[in-house]
């Protein structure tokens, strides 16, 4: 399952694997800003429209796809349990008024769904190696010089996001093969050691960058 890893390169042949990878990137973070300004309703439709669009163009896995829309779910049960607390202490009693979501909500959660969606979708279709190679070919240009350390820096930190999906798999994997449970305690447990398993692959990654520039 790690290739359904939360926005883990996806190898293929799509229009999208083609375009140069610096116009990627700058489309990626273009398109990822303007979501956030995109009224409430387009913002859900452009969302249902790019889930589709991923699934039927660019061949994305069922679960794929899931994999890259858990963030949004996750912040959705968030906003929503905190809008009936709120609606709770507000009003002093609990109504079915509590279980209505709040508009402000809805649109954090619009403009967020939308700009993950829309990222996954680079990232999917963007390997690391790609990334670097634009992000440098953006430097160079800037700089107008071969020396691209900003480059290296942020390319390590994109492929940094979907390395820790994968080591949040396995520790979960082995969490349950000890016959661990879904609780409040193996968020405890294995988070430690998510930071630990990232920040030491973060160092590897770093001292082989060190070593290839040498």
């Amino acid at each position: 399952m790690e290739g359904s890893s939360f926005f883990r390169y996806r190898p293929g042949k799509t229009f999208m694997h083609s375009i140069p990878p610096w116009i990627k990137i700058i489309l990626m973070l273009s398109l990822a800003v303007v979501s956030f300004y995109v009224p409430t309703v387009p913002a859900f439709i452009a969302w249902g429209f790019l889930i589709i669009f991923s699934g039927i163009v660019l061949s994305f896995t069922p679960g794929e796809i899931f994999s890259d829309l858990s963030p949004t779910l996750i912040y959705a049960s968030m906003l929503y349990v905190a809008s009936i607390i709120l609606s709770i202490s507000e009003e002093g009693f609990f109504s079915a008024k509590s279980l209505v979501p709040r508009l402000q909500n809805l649109e954090m959660l619009s403009h967020m769904a939308l700009s993950i969606e829309t990222s996954s979708i680079f990232f999917r279709t963007t390997s690391p190696v790609a990334f670097r190679q634009g992000f440098a070919q953006i430097e160079g240009t800037i700089r107008k010089n071969d020396r691209t350390p900003l480059a290296e820096a942020l390319s390590l930190t994109i492929g940094f996001i979907p390395g820790l999906a994968v080591f949040w798999h396995k520790a979960d994997c082995a969490w349950r093969a000890r016959g661990g449970k879904k609780s409040v305690k193996r968020i405890i447990v294995l988070t430690p050691l998510l930071f630990r398993t990232g920040m030491r692959s973060a160092y590897e990654k770093s001292l082989a960058m060190k070593n290839r520039g040498r």
